[in-house]
């Protein structure tokens, strides 16, 4: 697909088998379930991030999330 990057990560083990648990839970393969969480961090990181700037007076400034491939 050439809308995607792919590249290698390095994770912890335990880090890795807590993801494959989760994603097994939410019904989601690994690569699915971490870009849902990356997804999830980012959305509300730029809503505490909108927030901060509106309330400092200035306009805030965020992309829209694209929709994700489950």
């Amino acid at each position: 697909m050439p809308d995607e990057t792919r590249f290698s990560l390095r994770l912890p083990h335990e880090l890795h088998t807590l993801l494959l648990e989760r994603a097994a839970a939410e019904h989601r393969s690994l690569n699915a379930q971490i870009i849902h969480l990356l997804w999830q961090a980012f959305v509300v990181d730029a809503d505490s991030y909108r927030d901060a700037r509106s309330h400092a007076g200035r306009p805030a400034s965020v992309p829209a999330r694209p929709v994700p491939h489950a």
